[in-house]
C-alpha cells in the first residue's frame, strides 16, 4: 500500500511540475510583448506580385503622409477667398502639480498642451476650395504641403502653402519606389503581415504533453503579427 501511494504522489508531483513549466519559449505575456520584424527584400522577395503591390500602396501612403501636414493657420489678411496670409500656430506644454500622484506620500506631475498664434511667422496659403473668414479666424485641419514657390505681396515674401486635395493620390511611382530602395531606403510597415508562431510551430499549442493548453504568444491561433522591414 505504501509503494502505491508513494508511485501516486510521484506522478503528481510530475504533473505538477509539467504544468508550472513555462510553455516552450513562452517568457512574455501576450500584454507586454512587442511586435516581431521580418525584413521584406524587394529583390529577393517581389516575386509575389499580390504582396509586392501591397507593400507599394503602403509604402506610397506613408510618403504622403510625410509631404502632407495637417495643422491650423491664423488668418492675418484676406487676399481672396482662396489665398490668404496666415499665421502658424505654436504649442505651448504647461506643467501642474498633480495631486493625485501625492497620494501614499508620492510626488508628481501633469500637464496640458495649448495653442496660441505664432506671429513671428506668415505664410501665404492657398486653399482648393473657396474659404468665408475674416481677419483672425482660424482655419482648422488644413491638409497643406510646403511649396518652393515665394508669393510677393506689399514688398514683403511670403513661403507658399498648398492645400492638398482630400483624395489625393500618390505620385510615388513604382520606379521611385525601386530606385529609393537601391539609394538604400527603407521603410517600415507597422502590423502588416503574420507568420507562424515560433513558440507552437503554427500548431496554436505548445507541445504534445500539453496539446490542449493555448499558446499563450500567439493566443492559440498560430500565427503572430509582424512588421515588415521594407529593403532592396
Amino acid at each position: 500500500m505504501k509503494i502505491i501511494t508513494v508511485v501516486l504522489l510521484s506522478v503528481l508531483a510530475i504533473l505538477a511540475l509539467t504544468l508550472a513549466i513555462p510553455l516552450r519559449g513562452q517568457t512574455q505575456s501576450p500584454a507586454d510583448k512587442t511586435t516581431p520584424t521580418v525584413e521584406f527584400k524587394v529583390s529577393k522577395g517581389g516575386a509575389d506580385k499580390t504582396v509586392l503591390l501591397r507593400v507599394l500602396a503602403a509604402v506610397s501612403k506613408l510618403e504622403n503622409k510625410e509631404k502632407k501636414d495637417v495643422i491650423t493657420l491664423s488668418v492675418a489678411s484676406v487676399i481672396d477667398d482662396k489665398n490668404f496670409l496666415c499665421h502658424k500656430m505654436k504649442k505651448s506644454y504647461h506643467t501642474i502639480a498633480d495631486s493625485s500622484a501625492r497620494v501614499g506620500g508620492g510626488g508628481g506631475s501633469a500637464g496640458y498642451v495649448t495653442e496660441s498664434v505664432d506671429y513671428s511667422t506668415m505664410v501665404w496659403l492657398t486653399t482648393n476650395q473657396p474659404h468665408k473668414v475674416a481677419d483672425d479666424e482660424l482655419l482648422t485641419d488644413i491638409g497643406v504641403i510646403e511649396s518652393d514657390n515665394i508669393k510677393k505681396r506689399g514688398g514683403s515674401s511670403y513661403r507658399q502653402l498648398i492645400e492638398a486635395p482630400e483624395n489625393e493620390t500618390s505620385a510615388f511611382t513604382k520606379e521611385q519606389f525601386i530606385a529609393a530602395l537601391k539609394e538604400g531606403k527603407t521603410w517600415r510597415l507597422e502590423k502588416f503581415g503574420t507568420k507562424d508562431c515560433e513558440n507552437c510551430f503554427g500548431k496554436g499549442h505548445a507541445d504534445a504533453l500539453r496539446k490542449y493548453a493555448k499558446c499563450l504568444i500567439c493566443d492559440g491561433t498560430g500565427k503572430i503579427t509582424v512588421d515588415y522591414l521594407v529593403k532592396w
